[in-house]
Order: C-alpha cells, then structure tokens, then sequence
C-alpha cells in the first residue's frame, strides 16, 4: 500500500508542472520541461516501540 507521503510528493510535483506550463512562452521552453516524479514508491518505515526482552 502507497503511502500518504507517494500522493503528497506527486500532487506537488503536478502543481509545480502546472505553474511552470503557464509560464511557458514557447513551445521550446515548453519541450524543455522535465518532470521530477519519483521513480519509486516511498516506503514507511516502521518502528516499533516495544523493548526487547
């Protein structure tokens, strides 16, 4: 299961994209443009609080 974390790091990327689109003032600018999604599903890391013993 996706963290929270995955969805959050994409709507940002998806927001960032967004802003720099309708900046764009040609179609070479446009071309230019490279996503920075993350390549790989961020994993929790669980700790755990009990004591060994």
């Amino acid at each position: 299961m996706a963290s929270s974390g995955n969805v959050q790091i994409f709507r940002d990327e998806y927001h960032l994209l967004e802003a720099v689109v309708a900046k764009g003032r040609s179609i070479k600018a446009l071309a230019a443009i490279e996503p920075a999604f993350p390549n790989a599903i961020i994993t929790p890391t669980v700790m755990s609080t009990a004591k060994p013993g």
